[in-house]
């Protein structure tokens, strides 16, 4: 499977800074991709100005949920968004809550 790099920024997050992201397929199966710690996890989260990072993130179809890191980790979240993620440098991406 190729893997990739995914930088990623949601600019309209508000006050909150509890917020993570997880990477799903499209059946809800979570994938795992690596912290900045570089530890494999299903969960990464969110940092200033809601940037984040996907580090040897998969390629293909999938769906991005926000939500606190318990939300996530209990299959629950606030937001989902579609996401596609190419083989090669992937450009930054802008993502916006609704």
């Amino acid at each position: 499977m190729r893997k990739t790099h995914v930088e990623s920024r949601i600019p309209n997050l508000g006050e909150r800074d509890d917020l993570s992201v997880g990477l799903v397929t499209t059946f809800g199966r979570a994938v795992q991709v690596a912290r900045t710690n570089l530890r494999m996890d299903e969960v990464v989260s969110i940092g200033a100005g809601g940037r984040f990072d996907l580090e040897g993130a998969p390629v293909g179809e999938f769906r991005l949920r926000v939500g606190s890191e318990q939300q996530l980790r209990a299959g629950e979240f606030v937001a989902e968004l579609p996401l596609t993620i190419s083989s090669g440098d992937n450009a930054p991406l802008e993502l916006r809550l609704r």
